[in-house]
């Protein structure tokens, strides 16, 4: 779907004896959010229009857990779900409305900016 990247990370996976650890190549931001949702939530519901350097696209990966992605473009109507499954990251352009089903519990991160609270639209404003 344009407007939409949906990256698996496994094949980036360094593995030691310690763990494992993924580089994220231009995640730099003023900030990045760590999320933790329970199994069942649905998070999301929203569009952004560009207003902030974060949402512009928004930029998340799931470090844990899998995730059914509802991806809307609100300029043509095109619809398409995305099945995530950690490590993925994903990438979402302004004006594509998304919803985040968590199928198992999740934990994520996102970039993030002062300006955020400025760009979450939803279809009912």
């Amino acid at each position: 779907m344009k407007g939409v990247v949906f990256e698996n990370l496994n094949d980036t996976k360094r593995i030691t004896e310690k763990g494992w650890n993924i580089a994220i190549a231009n995640f730099a931001t003023q900030g990045v959010g760590i999320f933790f949702r329970k199994q069942g939530i649905v998070g999301g519901k929203h569009y952004h229009k560009g207003n902030s350097p974060s949402r512009t696209p928004e930029h998340g990966v799931l470090i844990s857990g899998k995730a059914r992605f509802i991806c809307r473009n609100l300029d043509n109507g095109e619809e398409q779900a995305f099945d995530a499954e950690a490590p993925t990251s994903w990438k979402i352009d302004p004006m594509i409305y998304h919803e985040m089903h968590m199928v198992t519990d999740c934990v994520f991160i996102e970039k993030t900016h002062k300006d955020d609270p400025t760009d979450f639209f939803y279809l009912n404003d």
